[in-house]
């Protein structure tokens, strides 16, 4: 299993190859929903956490794709969004990794998950608090004055 150094590294360079296919590849997706961009921050952040833990923190640095691609489409017009955003997406990828861990240890009757449940919880309100707040500041398109 990659320990949290790898699975960070692995993460953001997925989020990177994600932003580049989003823009040079790929066709805009076409958003059936329209969502400010720090609910939909939140809720892809709060989507790595439960499926990262779905995975026993094995192969969850490859959500970060598929983050990358989705959240990537807007890189053009909010940049700092794409940037930052990367925050509450790596905490949720900890944080999702370290329950399928200890989800994994359950298990094998090594530890009890729910003896970590105030952990997760404080997981998800920093993963709630920092989309938020990065969303809110970073998700308003600031236009700049023609030099």
């Amino acid at each position: 299993m990659a320990g949290n150094t790898a699975t960070i590294i692995l993460g953001i360079m997925l989020y990177i190859i994600g932003i580049i296919s989003a823009n040079l590849f790929f066709e805009p997706i076409e958003k059936g929903f329209t969502f400010h961009p720090a609910i939909e921050l939140m809720i892809f952040s709060l989507a790595i956490f439960v499926l990262s833990g779905f995975f026993y923190g094995r192969i969850a640095f490859v959500l970060l794709l598929f983050a990358g691609i989705f959240l990537g489409q807007s890189f053009s017009t909010l940049p700092l969004l794409g940037i930052l955003g990367l925050m509450p997406l790596l905490l949720a990828l900890l944080g999702g990794k370290f329950m399928g861990e200890t989800a994994k240890e359950d298990l094998n009757g090594k530890k009890n998950f729910f003896e970590e449940k105030q952990s997760y919880i404080a997981y998800v309100i920093l993963i709630i608090i920092s989309s938020l707040l990065i969303g809110f500041v970073f998700g308003v398109e600031i236009a700049l004055p023609a030099l």
